[in-house]
């Protein structure tokens, strides 16, 4: 693996990996591209190369925009193919108006343009365009978040980052854990056996919890729980919540005391406890020291923002380590080089909370657009997509609310946001649809034909 830090080394991968990338379009769909198995159509192509091009980094702000951007700009002209599921727009607009919202702030205010934020949100905004364009339901935004994940995947084997290329647990925890859990659970959708997509989070779940990673571990779960829950149809609603309640449960006791206990390795407990001494948060969430930052700097500027996440002042920073406090944190120096780091480097580990910071209340359209949107596509999918939509939706919430812009997170949220979107349309439309009327309705038009026939 290696990192690519000049443009000419930028542009070698970029040649290596498009060619990579065309040789997998034509042999992954004997094995891949034919999952589910449903008609093809003539854009099933288009969807493979367009996310296996997510393995391919731009020479300029690779973190945000990947080669996909290329036919993504030749994609704004042209027409949806199924029109504009709801929400979409208002995404679109939301991730633009952010990044104008932060550009505008660091203007007014005369500090540096935070360029990663701006071109991370453009980038969301046009992959999101991208996805409506090459898409007709869930069918096809479940096939390009799969192909997506696929490139994503790819990047981290063939190329990787800093972190991702020393040892396999980084590797999983840095890089490759969520495309290849949306892979799998893309392919298990296709059996029909819900079954066996709990089956496969819960073992997901388990291997990342082994591996250190909680926060993925905890998604996966998550998700299961929220499968099984919902159920089939016809189950009655107190058996439903009996599930929530049971899963509830395991997840905020017994999970956590299996963790402590060593269940799922030493590392993973000594970790736990460590992060547990410095707050008395929740085990999951003692990772998590941004959040009183991030509190003090929205309530110093609200309504404008900072400009530039780094020119916070020391000021705000005490007013976080306050907050810090009184919410049980009781070492400073813990969490402290956790949120400024080298450098005058300021991390709120947030696209939520970083965007409002920034920008002010305006620039926070996008993520918290983004949360409803998975929360009400989570809430209501049903079907063969059911497992795929919860599993994108939860860890889309997870990584707007805990998690920075990285590497590739653009493209994802707009695509995972766009099988959001389907998913509500499509289900609006099957509640909207017009149900035929009952033979044993005294008001059909059965009954009305047949007194008219005989009308004595």
């Amino acid at each position: 693996m290696f990192e690519p830090e000049t443009v000419d080394t930028t542009i070698l991968v970029i040649f290596i990996g498009t060619a990579i990338s065309a040789v997998a379009a034509i042999v992954m769909p004997w094995a891949f591209g034919r999952v589910p198995r449903t008609t093809s159509t003539p854009y099933d192509n288009y969807r493979r190369a367009f996310g296996l091009l997510a393995a391919v980094p731009m020479p300029w702000f690779r973190s945000a925009f990947c080669a996909a951007s290329v036919p993504g700009i030749f994609l704004i002209p042209i027409k949806p193919l199924n029109g504009w599921p709801r929400w979409s727009k208002a995404l679109i607009g939301a991730a633009i108006g952010g990044a104008f919202m932060i550009a505008a702030s660091a203007f007014l205010q005369g500090v540096p343009l935070p360029v990663t934020a701006i071109a991370s949100l453009l980038a969301a905004a046009l992959f999101a365009s991208s996805a409506v364009k090459l898409t007709a339901g869930e069918r096809d935004a479940g096939q390009l978040i799969a192909w997506t994940a696929a490139g994503h995947a790819l990047f981290f084997i063939l190329i990787g980052t800093s972190n991702t290329s020393d040892t396999f647990e980084h590797l999983w925890k840095y890089g490759i854990a969520t495309p290849v859990t949306i892979i799998l659970i893309y392919m298990a959708v296709s059996t029909g056996r819900t079954w066996l997509s709990a089956a496969l989070l819960a073992a997901l779940g388990v291997t990342s919890m082994s591996l250190g990673f909680r926060s993925h571990a905890l998604v996966c779960l998550i998700s299961m729980v929220v499968l099984l829950a919902k159920g089939a149809s016809s189950r009655p609603r107190w058996a439903k919540v009996g599930v929530a309640i049971v899963g509830i449960y395991a997840l905020a006791i017994l999970l956590p005391n299996s963790i402590s206990s060593g269940a799922f390795g030493a590392d993973v407990q000594a970790r736990t406890i460590a992060q547990e001494q410095v707050s008395d948060a929740p085990a999951f969430l003692a990772g998590r020291v941004e959040p009183p930052f991030s509190i003090a700097a929205i309530s110093e500027k609200p309504l404008l923002g900072w400009g530039n996440l780094n020119k916070i002042d020391h000021a705000t920073e005490a007013s976080g380590v306050q907050i810090a406090r009184d919410l049980g944190m009781e070492n400073p120096d813990s969490y402290r080089k956790i949120w400024v780091r080298e450098g005058g480097q300021v991390s709120l580990h947030s696209v939520f909370f970083e965007s409002w910071a920034a920008g002010g209340v305006l620039a926070a359209g996008f993520p918290a657009l983004l949360i409803c949107l998975f929360s009400a596509a989570a809430i209501r999918a049903r079907g063969q997509y059911a497992a795929l939509v919860v599993l994108v939706s939860v860890q889309g919430l997870w990584d707007v609310v805990f998690s920075p812009w990285g590497y590739n997170r653009p493209i994802l949220f707009a695509i995972s946001a766009v099988l959001a979107c389907w998913c509500i349309t499509e289900h609006r439309r099957v509640e909207n649809k017009p149900q035929p009327h009952s033979l044993s309705d005294p008001g059909s038009n059965h009954l009305v034909g047949r007194s008219a026939r005989n009308p004595t």
